[in-house]
């Protein structure tokens, strides 16, 4: 697994270093992966636009985190408001209103999430995919996701939400998955979101811990800004168990044809 070496969107990867279980590679430049773009520099904008060959965004995010952060407008790139979940869902978005008082910071509002998951971050989390896996308004917009994707368009399509790891974790697990790619390099490419973040999830415990918050708290901050092989799995079990398996859930679920999986193999696979 690589990511882009970008200054302020760690978690942005092309996904061309995956192939399928044909041996079939990911074409480079077609599909990357990320986190939000608001806090993109211009040399991160200028790499995806020059290197990578950035044409189009596809936006997860609620519009009340698009207000709160709008993306880097890039003259020329196409922008698509496509959000996965309808409203706040807490340790998914960082909305912030639904607390009476607004948090001073990021670390009071990572203390707040974490207190209204009751501090089991991972029962939360597994609750989370499970709505947005089987929730109307989530199935719409990533059956919205793959149709933009069919579209055949020149140079690279970059998704994101807000940290890339969450509605963009099973996002790109449900398009590996029509890919053709196996499950295990799947999990693996999940996985490496932690890589990513592993120096800002670093960073924040310890100035949690300088900042003299509850160890009940910090000891939840790799669940809450990371990912864990416990939510993957999850994922999996809820595909297999409530929709059938993978192959059921892209047909019957996404109402994806055998005629669109081809399409996609071919414009995206080389």
């Amino acid at each position: 697994m690589k990511r882009i070496e970008l200054t302020n969107m760690p978690n942005t990867r092309d996904l061309s270093y995956i192939y399928n279980k044909d041996g079939k590679q990911i074409k480079p430049y077609k599909l990357i992966r990320s986190g939000a773009t608001a806090q993109a520099t211009t040399d991160d904008i200028a790499i995806l636009v020059n290197q990578y060959h950035l044409k189009r965004v596809i936006d997860f995010r609620t519009l009340h985190e698009i207000n709160e952060q709008p993306d880097y407008l890039i003259d020329g790139i196409i922008y698509i408001f496509n959000p996965i979940i309808e409203t706040f869902r807490a340790g998914v978005t960082h909305e912030k209103d639904i607390y009476k008082q607004k948090p001073k910071n990021q670390l009071e509002w990572l203390a707040r999430t974490i207190e209204e998951m009751n501090f089991t971050v991972k029962d939360n989390m597994k609750f989370i995919y499970d709505k947005i896996l089987s929730d109307e308004f989530s199935i719409k917009h990533y059956q919205s996701f793959f149709h933009i994707l069919l579209e055949e368009t020149d140079g690279a399509t970059l998704y994101h939400c807000s940290a890339g790891k969450d509605r963009v974790g099973i996002g790109t697990i449900l398009l590996l998955s029509a890919l053709d790619v196996d499950r295990q390099v799947i999990i693996d490419d999940y996985l490496f979101t932690n890589n990513c973040y592993q120096k800002d999830i670093d960073k924040i415990m310890d100035d949690m811990k300088q900042q003299n918050f509850k160890d009940s708290i910090i000891e939840q901050i790799p669940y809450c800004q990371g990912v864990c092989k416990e939510y993957v799995e999850h994922i999996f079990d809820i595909i297999d168990n409530k929709h059938h398996g993978i192959n059921s859930y892209l047909h019957d679920v996404l109402k994806l044809t055998d005629a669109d999986l081809n399409k996609l193999k071919q414009i995206y696979l080389k």
